[in-house]
């Protein structure tokens, strides 16, 4: 049987309804509740052989209040934003707006001094690939939305720029089931997963299933297949022409993906400027971040 890891979506903080980058700030009373209210649904996967969280407060503290009692494991951290850390995007585009263009243009780019989005990817699908579990087992792992993000990514091979174009909202579930090398997502009842799926136009229309997820690389005559993965508490939405909108520090980032095109709109408090960034998801181009790219993917240290 494959092996199979349930990612839980840590509970909101301040930093989280702020929109700023990782700062470890703890659970606020609004994230404890929504703990409570998600309980009957997720506290059942306390029952996994292997239980796991990232070394946030906010991650120790929902595994904790669900009864899962984990294991901090500092390879699921966030990604490392180096001196944005704490920063909205808006304020990191205020302070460095060149160097905030070549964050988003390119995965490889570490303008803030922290990690690159590649670098991140692989972490976590190291992390992915070095569990000590046995041929069946389950597990679960409360982490950062980001994290959940980053192991869909590198679990089905999708581009790094397809990273962009998913939101996960606190304490939604992603399951991956599979061994090393081979990993599927798994998808089944919402109470059971967490998870639904709507899938149109995957094999037909494409017939290369690798491809499903590359918008940009389909002719122009042929609209690309859309996977939507319509979590149960935010829909996440893979690949697809036209427009992609994530909130972000007082506005909105809209993604045209035909012409690979951002606008954030920053609504910084008085000004009402505007940012505007050329090509800043990249493109169908991107290396991917599992063995195939040949990039290499990080070991995490094997927990016993």
């Amino acid at each position: 049987m494959p092996l199979r890891v349930t990612f839980v979506a840590a509970a909101r903080c301040s930093s989280l309804l702020a929109e700023r980058f990782e700062d470890d700030r703890p659970l606020d009373q609004a994230g404890w509740d929504e703990v409570q209210r998600a309980a009957h649904e997720l506290v059942p996967l306390a029952a996994a052989e292997l239980r796991y969280c990232s070394p946030t407060p906010r991650s120790r503290a929902t595994g904790d209040a669900l009864g899962y009692a984990p294991l901090a494991q500092p390879a699921l951290r966030d990604c490392d934003m180096g001196r944005w850390r704490g920063f909205t995007l808006g304020e990191a585009m205020a302070r460095e707006p060149s160097a905030v263009d070549a964050w988003l243009a390119d995965p490889r780019s570490t303008p803030h001094g922290g990690e690159s989005l590649i670098t991140f990817i692989s972490r976590i699908g190291g992390w992915l690939e070095t569990r000590p579990a046995e041929e069946g087992c389950r597990i679960v792992a409360v982490a950062e939305p980001s994290v959940l993000r980053a192991a869909l990514v590198y679990a089905l091979k999708a581009p790094p720029s397809s990273y962009w174009n998913m939101d996960i909202g606190p304490l939604s579930t992603v399951t991956v089931a599979g061994h090393a090398g081979r990993w599927n997502l798994r998808l089944g009842a919402a109470r059971q997963a967490g998870a639904r799926l709507s899938a149109r136009s995957l094999a037909g229309e494409v017939g290369d299933q690798e491809q499903v997820l590359r918008g940009a690389a389909y002719p122009p005559q042929r609209p690309p297949a859309v996977l939507v993965v319509d979590l149960e508490r935010a829909p996440v939405e893979i690949g697809g022409a036209g427009m992609v909108r994530t909130p972000v520090a007082g506005g909105q980032v809209q993604v045209v993906e035909g012409a690979a095109v951002a606008e954030a709109d920053v609504g910084r408090a008085g000004s009402g400027a505007r940012q505007e960034a050329q090509g800043a998801f990249g493109g169908a181009g991107d290396a991917l971040p599992h063995e195939s790219s040949g990039l290499p993917v990080e070991q995490s240290a094997v927990v016993q």
